[in-house]
Parts: C-alpha cells; sequence; structure tokens
C-alpha cells in the first residue's frame, strides 16, 4: 500500500520537517544565546520533535514510533540521601 503513495507521502513527510524546523528557528531567535531552554519554549521543542519524529517516520515508513518517558531512580548508586535535581533522565534508546 506505500507505492502507489510514495510521492505524496514524501511529500507530507518532508513538509512536517520543514515545519518543524521553521518553529525551531523562531523559538530560537526569542532565547538569548547559549541560554538553555526552558519552561513553555522546552515543552513546544519537546511536542513539535516528537511529532516530526512519528509524522517523518509513519510517512516514509509507514511504520510508528513509541515514546515512553520512564522515571529513574539513582539511590541505589548515589545514595539514600540523594534528590533528583532535574525533571527527566537524559537518556535516547532506539531499535532499528
Amino acid at each position: 500500500m506505500l507505492a502507489p503513495f510514495m510521492f505524496p507521502r514524501i511529500i507530507i513527510a518532508w513538509s512536517g520537517f520543514a515545519l518543524c524546523s521553521f518553529i525551531l528557528s523562531m523559538l530560537s531567535c526569542f532565547n538569548k544565546r547559549g541560554a538553555p531552554y526552558s519552561g513553555t519554549k522546552a515543552d513546544i521543542i519537546r511536542f513539535v520533535t516528537k511529532y516530526a519524529a512519528k509524522n517523518v517516520i509513519n510517512m516514509l515508513t509507514g511504520g510508528s514510533i513509541e515514546v515512553e518517558e520512564r522515571k529513574v531512580d539513582y539511590k541505589k548508586w548515589l545514595g539514600p540521601d540523594w534528590k533528583c535535581s532535574f525533571k527527566n533522565a537524559t537518556a535516547v534508546v532506539a531499535n532499528h
């Protein structure tokens, strides 16, 4: 079913990717150089990049992607008095 509609799917995938790039470049115009993104900007970036990745994978391969956020507890290695000072762990696991 992918073959007859491959050209429109490529157009849709690249359009989604271009839209993501445009949104990210607009957000970067309003951020101080070298400053990390936080708050609403970080949430928008997270949402837009997840959408773009799902769109490109779905349109080009017909497959899907599942995004899972997990809470990680490092007390076993860092001691019982350790307190989490970040929102999410910075790890990306991919199987391809």
